[in-house]
């Protein structure tokens, strides 16, 4: 396959349940939560993400690794902690507590 027989079309992306593309939700939650200007912003990203069928938790894991491991190295406990509340109770409250924490 060449460059030529790549077409911008093929190039496979997930739909969130409100059609906005999954990367780009990704990525607008790391924006709220980096730019720490309006916590409903984070929310809203998140929640979109979880009612679309993506695992929250994988994304808050990878965020946390890349932003926040190095200065806040207590927040792997936390988070830890409250993804064994979500795999026992399964309360979305859970996500709103952590995207506060990273707030």
């Amino acid at each position: 396959m060449t460059t030529r027989d790549v077409s911008p079309l093929s190039i496979p992306f997930t739909l969130t349940r409100n059609l906005y593309v999954r990367d780009e939700v990704e990525a607008s939650l790391l924006t709220a939560l980096l730019k720490r200007h309006d916590k409903h912003e984070s929310y809203f990203w998140a929640y979109e993400l979880h009612y679309s069928g993506v695992d929250l938790f994988a994304v808050l894991w990878r965020i946390y690794y890349d932003v926040y491991f190095e200065l806040n190295p207590r927040l792997e406990t936390y988070l830890s902690r409250k993804q064994e509340t979500w795999a026992k109770k399964r309360d979305v409250g859970v996500f709103a507590c952590c995207i506060k924490n990273m707030h």
